[in-house]
């Protein structure tokens, strides 16, 4: 199984939203069995979602490391249950920016599961080993991890295709050969490299996913 997910981060109203699905479930009688597509979308458009007919799934990008319950401003895993099959924790712009810790990821992790929402776990290069560390005693061959150079994510600059083929070995063999995608700059012109060369089980893909026609490009590609 390969996997391509879409992380729109915060971007897109709900009728945005609407029309880029619109456009791109044009696409989904091409897509092969094994590619599962999922999106990454705000928490303010998922539930208009759910309300519509969609070919893919869908994630959320985040949830609170707390259960339900008075903790204002929080979305707790059991609210995303119905909504989301999958959730992205630990993105490096949650940790640069909202300081979040490896321990903070690791409740995340566990309240997704108790959930039943797959997490999909981003980890940084330089890290890797002491975020993997934290989430040994976890079935961690059922997540999908991603790997994302810091160095790659909005800049324009991919990572070679052949470190990231190192890295996702790397880390295959610290999670039990669990999926491990790819993110940052990936985009429809360096995808099939990206794939042939890497030995990657898909992409994380943040601003290319945005417009609808280079996402078709990318699923194409893919």
């Amino acid at each position: 199984m390969k996997y391509l997910v879409a992380n729109w981060k915060a971007n897109k109203t709900v009728p945005e939203a609407i029309s880029w699905f619109r456009q791109v479930s044009s696409i989904k009688n091409q897509v092969s069995r094994n590619l599962k597509i999922i999106i990454a979308v705000p928490l303010t458009i998922l539930a208009s979602l759910k309300k519509i007919s969609l070919p893919f799934r869908l994630a959320a990008q985040n949830l609170s490391p707390f259960p339900s319950g008075p903790y204002t401003g929080e979305i707790s895993a059991e609210m995303l249950k119905d909504l989301v099959d999958y959730v992205i924790v630990g993105h490096s712009e949650r940790r640069r920016y909202f300081g979040e810790t490896n321990e903070v990821v690791v409740k995340k992790v566990k309240m997704a599961l108790q959930s039943k929402i797959t997490p999909i776990v981003c980890l940084d290069e330089p890290y890797l080993q002491s975020q993997i560390h934290q989430l040994t005693h976890l079935p961690i061959h059922q997540f999908i991890f991603a790997y994302e150079p810091l160095s790659a994510i909005g800049s324009g600059k991919p990572d070679a295709p052949e470190n990231a083929k190192r890295v996702a070995d790397k880390i295959k063999k610290m999670t039990q050969q669990a999926a491990v995608l790819y993110g940052g700059s990936i985009n429809s012109k360096n995808a099939k490299e990206f794939m042939f060369k890497a030995n990657l089980d898909g992409f994380l893909v943040g601003s290319a996913s945005l417009k609808a026609e280079e996402f078709i490009k990318i699923v194409q590609a893919v």
